[in-house]
């Protein structure tokens, strides 16, 4: 508690002032954005998940855009992500009609499990 209280009285000195309502304090678990923290470190927020595993089809660039972005905060959790969404990112640069078909879909497939 005294490391704590000193820490406060820096970010005062300094002129940052934190609201107390605002910082949750010696909690086993916090959750942050698509993140959880403990003791064991960053993990994935389970209550997240779904969003991603029950994605619908991909119909056009900007539903791509928005998956392949939420994807992303995980990327650290999923070995070889890159690899994986190959097929997608190539999606994004082609400059002709749509088409949902082959690895595109097995990558959307091997991602959202």
């Amino acid at each position: 508690m005294s490391n704590l209280e000193e820490v406060l009285h820096q970010f005062s000195e300094m002129g940052i002032h934190l609201k107390r309502g605002k910082h949750i304090f010696y909690a086993k678990e916090v959750t942050h954005l698509v993140y959880r923290m403990d003791r064991d470190g960053l993990l994935m927020d389970e209550e997240k998940v779904p969003a991603i595993k029950q994605a619908p089809t991909l119909e056009n660039t900007t539903e791509l855009r928005w998956f392949l972005s939420f994807v992303n905060y995980y990327g650290k959790f999923i070995p070889g992500l890159t690899a994986i969404l190959a097929p997608l990112l190539t999606m994004l640069k082609m400059q002709q009609e749509w088409a949902w078909r082959g690895s595109p879909e097995e990558a959307f497939a091997r991602v959202k499990q």
